[in-house]
């Protein structure tokens, strides 16, 4: 940039392939975001970007996270989510949870859950989760995204849970989109500020962190998570030798 202002980097995965309600939403959001200031957005709509369902081979947890069938497709989303400021999860509200396509992308992380090997450019990442529903559901569907993140070490800094009463965001009364235009806003102004601070673990997190270290603490030298704690210098190294 000509002021050279390096702009802040938002990865979205959004759940869904149609631009229907909760991308309405999620327009809202960029759109007060890019009037706060230099915003770069990295966007991925799940299953477009990410197809391949997670088949429960263990490779990742085995062998590790490139050995995994739908590496290909995976590696990309989550080097977007390293490199970026701050983090959206965004999905419609399905049966009472998000999307097929969003849980399928949560379940290809879980190697980066807190109790496995948690990538520490995560720790404190703010994030954002959304979601919409005609009715009833969308609290449901933030909680499940909002927990992963937090596995992670992300810092979830607001749920948007919108019920639409309706088939169409157009088809609110014009009180009830101002209100939301509103809520929507003050959100991604939350998300902004705390993308501008430097991160850290929130409580949750550090509780977590202590809890897995110690777990690890109790595993056998030349298990994969415990030597990737050790590798982090979470962990002391092996007495009398290094571990390969």
């Amino acid at each position: 940039m000509g002021n050279g202002v390096m702009p802040m980097q938002i990865c979205v995965v959004h759940g869904s392939p149609r631009r229907g309600n909760t991308w309405q939403a999620l327009t809202l959001v960029r759109r007060e975001l890019l009037q706060l200031g230099a915003v770069e957005f990295t966007e991925y709509q799940v299953p477009n970007d990410m197809a391949a369902y997670c088949c429960g081979c263990y490779a990742c947890f085995e062998r590790g996270e490139q050995y995994c069938p739908a590496a290909a497709e995976m590696q990309p989303i989550g080097a977007s989510m390293l490199a970026a400021d701050a983090v959206i999860l965004t999905s419609p509200a399905y049966v009472i949870g998000p999307s097929a396509a969003m849980k399928n992308f949560l379940d290809h992380t879980a190697c980066l859950f807190m109790a496995h090997r948690p990538e520490p450019r995560l720790f404190g990442k703010p994030a954002l989760v959304l979601s919409t529903a005609a009715g009833y559901g969308a609290r449901q569907a933030n909680a499940v995204m909002a927990r992963c993140l937090r596995h992670w070490g992300a810092s979830v800094i607001a749920q948007a849970s919108i019920r639409i009463y309706a088939a169409d965001w157009s088809q609110m009364p014009a009180r009830k989109q101002q209100r939301l235009g509103r809520r929507l806003r003050r959100d991604a102004r939350r998300l902004y500020a705390a993308a501008a601070r430097p991160p850290s673990l929130t409580m949750f997190g550090r509780g977590l962190f202590v809890l897995m270290r110690s777990m690890m603490k109790s595993y056998p030298d030349g298990h994969m998570d415990k030597e990737y704690w050790r590798r982090q210098g979470w962990l002391p190294p092996v007495q009398g030798g290094s571990q390969t």
